[in-house]
């Protein structure tokens, strides 16, 4: 097995699809040859204990997320090599996890590691937990970029400061944008008078004085 401690950690309920192909009369000349990929979901289900789970709620200061009730969990897995592709995601009503990256049959980890918390959840947050330092998506989750290492027993996290430098970036060129944005449409309000045009109206207006059409 690939997560050697999903057994009586998963509930819920099981679709999905896996292909096998491999050739071998000893167990580590199988594993060299052995081939799978497939695309699982779980639905309506609950994930609880681990000491990948308890490894991230302690990182994250967040108790509660050492156990997971989800609409939806599930995605992608291409194992090669004793080495498994994985894209996989969780969706619940208060919590968000998106993954990628790769897992070995020996356990070794390298992911990339999306999680967020709903707006509810992110209010009860300490400022000293990393989720202090989260920036909200256009709906209030609080997303917080990570990656993560070790092995399944031995899980180390950390926050990607890339990707947190990359969602500054982002978030300050919306608020330019936006403020630019307005700037133009109260020029063009101000040209046009100050009742209350649709942009479409605003743009054939312009377009007119230009042309005189």
């Amino acid at each position: 097995a690939l997560v050697p401690e999903v057994k009586d950690a998963v509930q819920g309920t099981l679709r999905g699809s896996i292909d096998f192909s491999g050739a071998g009369a000893l167990t580590a000349t199988l594993l060299d040859n052995l081939r799978s990929r497939g695309d699982i979901r779980l639905e309506n289900g609950r994930l609880r204990g681990g000491s990948f789970l308890g490894e991230m709620s302690s990182f994250l200061g967040q108790p509660e997320l050492r156990v997971l009730s989800f609409k939806s969990l599930g995605g992608t897995f291409d194992l090669q090599s004793r080495i498994a592709q994985l894209d996989i995601a969780l969706d619940s009503s208060r919590t968000r996890i998106k993954a990628q990256g790769t897992a070995a049959i020996d356990g070794a980890l390298k992911l990339t590691l999306e999680t967020a918390l709903a707006p509810d959840v992110l209010k009860g947050v300490s400022l000293n937990s990393p989720f202090g330092r989260a920036l909200s998506d256009e709906n209030g989750w609080g997303v917080l970029p990570m990656k993560v290492a070790g092995t399944y027993s031995a899980t180390s996290f950390k926050l990607d400061s890339s990707k947190l430098k990359d969602q500054v970036k982002d978030e300050v060129k919306a608020k330019v944008k936006k403020k630019v944005e307005e700037k133009i449409s109260e020029k063009i309000q101000e040209k046009l008078g100050t009742e209350e045009i649709p942009a479409q109206e605003l743009i054939d207006k312009s377009l007119k004085k230009l042309f005189g059409r």
